[in-house]
């Protein structure tokens, strides 16, 4: 910046000589920000133009407006003057200054940051003595009172004259920069205007090139992303086809197994049946029929995972399915010793829904918060179900006293294959997720570790519908 006692601009030579430093080091950087901080430090540095403050007016294409973007200058001759004093004091050359303050802007008051933001002119205002000068092109120096917006302009930089320099480039205008010299009042001539002019050239050729380069790193991380995604979705492919492949291997194995399972368990239980319990035999009976009927059930899981679900959907009451699942578990809580609650909502309406499917969903839901609910303790389990009619979508919760759903696996419930559980599948909730996605409604649960936890099916009343 130009201190008080300096007295005009260097001879041509040695401003032809200013301009190539401040070229070279302009060229040297493909970052726009850094490239404005350069153009303002050479404009108004002691070493470099010498003008005590100057403003970047940058174009916005989207927006079809010119807005102030980055200035620098002191607020007034005491700041000017110690600012100026300590960068004397540093002996910086101008191309040591212009790469020491690429990311800052040196002894800039609040007052020009202030007035830059408020600079603010749409390009449709063809009249604007600033549109003027995008279109002609024209460096020139704008006097206050030659129009009601260069004096509202001088005003709002409290000076009567300033210097404005199109920056243009190949592709067109890419905004203004405007130089004044409020400190010292140093008149500017014309060859202030001409080496301001000479200086926008290389300004807009390093903006514009900072833009493409910004562009280009922006294409280059989209195409990052994009074989990213492509990478993944490679693997996700062959993931589904691997599990669609042990899917339908694991659907073989179930029905292999299926019919002698069937036929063990159909004999230890007959035989049970015909064993006292002082019979030697009546305990391993006992195992082998709790543990066939383990493997039955997660057999019929794997089953019914594996196979494709084709909706069959009927007008259905969701209070008729509800209870006739509580009737096929009623055996499996009497044993347990669960108390029931149910709350049945008698203004629910038939809604299509596939009967066989929400059973198999409901029974999930069922064994899956009996099975939660600990058989030591001294706690008396309690099962609640109740169903609402809430318009869009009919609400069946099932509620349990049980052991909770830990935060920490509370993302994974619905995984296939996960479970918390010692023996199991770990497909039963993945089921009831599947099932409700087919049928365009959803599952979801709150939980308290240690209290119980509370699963809502969401059925949508209109098929189809998103819940």
């Amino acid at each position: 910046m130009e201190p008080a006692t300096l007295e005009g601009l260097p001879n041509r030579a040695a401003d032809l000589a200013i301009l190539c430093e401040i070229g070279d080091v302009l060229n040297s950087s493909v970052e726009l920000d850094e490239i404005l901080n350069r153009i303002l430090v050479g404009v108004t540095a002691g070493q470099g133009l010498r003008f005590n403050r100057a403003f970047l007016l940058l174009i916005h294409d989207k927006e079809r407006r010119l807005r102030g973007r980055l200035a620098i200058g002191p607020d007034n001759p005491e700041e000017a003057a110690r600012v100026w004093n300590d960068l004397d004091h540093e002996h910086l050359s101008l191309r040591e200054m212009l790469m020491t303050y690429s990311h800052q802007v040196p002894g800039s008051g609040s007052h020009v940051k202030n007035i830059v933001d408020r600079i603010d002119v749409p390009l449709d205002d063809a009249a604007h003595f600033m549109v003027r000068a995008l279109h002609q092109g024209r460096a020139r120096v704008v006097l206050r009172g030659e129009d009601e917006a260069s004096s509202r302009m001088s005003d709002v930089l409290g000076v009567d004259r300033f210097a404005l320099v199109p920056i243009l480039s190949r592709r067109g205008p890419v905004g203004i920069l405007l130089a004044d010299n409020a400190i010292t009042g140093r008149p500017i001539d014309a060859s202030d205007l001409d080496i301001l002019r000479l200086f926008a050239n290389h300004a807009g050729t390093a903006i514009e090139k900072a833009r493409l380069y910004g562009h280009i790193r922006q294409e280059k991380e989209a195409l990052e992303r994009a074989h990213r995604d492509l990478k993944n979705n490679q693997q996700m492919i062959i993931n589904l086809q691997r599990l669609s492949d042990l899917g339908e291997m694991a659907a073989r194995v179930a029905h292999e197994i299926r019919n002698p399972l069937v036929a063990i368990g159909g004999f230890a239980r007959s035989m049970l049946a015909h064993t006292g319990d002082a019979d030697p035999r009546h305990k391993p009976l006992q195992i082998i029929v709790g543990e066939v009927a383990k493997l039955e059930t997660i057999l019929q899981e794997v089953l019914d995972f594996a196979r494709p679900f084709k909706l069959n959907a009927v007008p259905t009451s969701v209070n008729s399915l509800v209870a006739a699942a509580l009737e096929m578990i009623e055996h499996e809580r009497e044993a347990l010793g669960v108390e029931l609650a149910v709350a049945l909502d008698g203004t629910c309406r038939e809604i299509p829904l596939d009967a066989d499917l929400l059973k198999i969903a409901m029974l999930n839901l069922l064994r899956n918060a009996l099975q939660s609910i600990p058989r030591d303790g001294g706690r008396r389990g309690r099962l609640s179900v109740r169903t609402r009619d809430l318009g869009s979508i009919q609400e069946v919760a099932v509620q349990d006293n049980g052991c909770g759903i830990g935060l920490d696996v509370a993302d994974r419930v619905f995984e296939p294959f996960f479970t918390t559980k010692p023996s199991g599948s770990g497909l039963g909730l993945a089921i009831v997720s599947q099932i409700l996605r087919e049928h365009r409604g959803r599952v979801r649960f709150e939980s308290r570790p240690d209290e119980g936890t509370t699963f809502y099916l969401d059925l949508p009343f209109v098929k189809g519908s998103a819940a």
